[in-house]
């Protein structure tokens, strides 16, 4: 008598949040990793920006960002931001000069719109300060195999239209790539943030 073969049962699978992905950052003593950023403006011919970034953060008072333009060849140092005994600097490559800020928020802030987003996306979460993680309609989609791994994957709308797409590492709970797409002068955009080698409380 041949034995009875069970049927595999896969587990449900966990529902996430945005409120959990955002606890999950703000939680984490310890960060590292590197992002490469592309938008691509779907205009004739078409044409796209490259951007790449590294931050390095541990509680409660270290944070270390930069990022620049691709391609690193062109010998642009990069623009930093620091935040080094309670204050907060940023150094603006093209002026080769360091400029202190009021705050990390202010420093984050004035970087956000010419990083594409770098500055400010993982920094205001794991700083607690106001992220851009907000979005409006959320729902789960089907998980995505992402660089070899099954992941979480969240869309969804922003307060002033832009889809978002969030596709999320299991463990830990974090951001693993970012798409935008929204319009500029009715050119239809669509920008990319993959991060990498990322180093979860290391």
């Amino acid at each position: 008598m041949q034995p009875k073969v069970r049927p595999v049962i896969d587990a449900p699978r966990q529902m996430i949040t945005v409120e959990q992905i955002r606890a999950s950052y703000q939680n984490c003593n310890a960060f590292a990793c590197e992002m490469e950023f592309v938008r691509m403006f779907h205009t004739v011919p078409s044409r796209e920006d490259k951007k790449w970034g590294r931050i390095l953060f541990r509680r409660p008072g270290t944070f270390e960002l930069e990022w620049g333009e691709e391609p690193f060849a062109r010998g642009i140092a990069p623009r930093r931001v620091y935040l080094i005994g309670g204050k907060a600097s940023r150094y603006i490559s093209q002026e080769g000069r360091w400029v202190q800020e009021e705050s990390m928020e202010i420093a984050l802030g004035a970087e956000a719109g010419v990083s594409g987003g770098l500055s400010y996306f993982t920094p205001s979460l794991l700083l607690r300060l106001d992220d851009l993680l907000p979005v409006h309609s959320v729902k789960e989609e089907p998980d995505r195999i992402f660089e070899g791994r099954p992941c979480h994957c969240l869309v969804g709308t922003s307060e002033n239209g832009i889809f978002k797409r969030l596709t999320v590492s299991r463990a830990p709970l974090c951001v693993v790539e970012l798409v935008e797409r929204y319009d500029i002068s009715s050119c239809e955009v669509e920008a990319t943030t993959t991060f990498k080698n990322i180093a979860w409380n290391a």
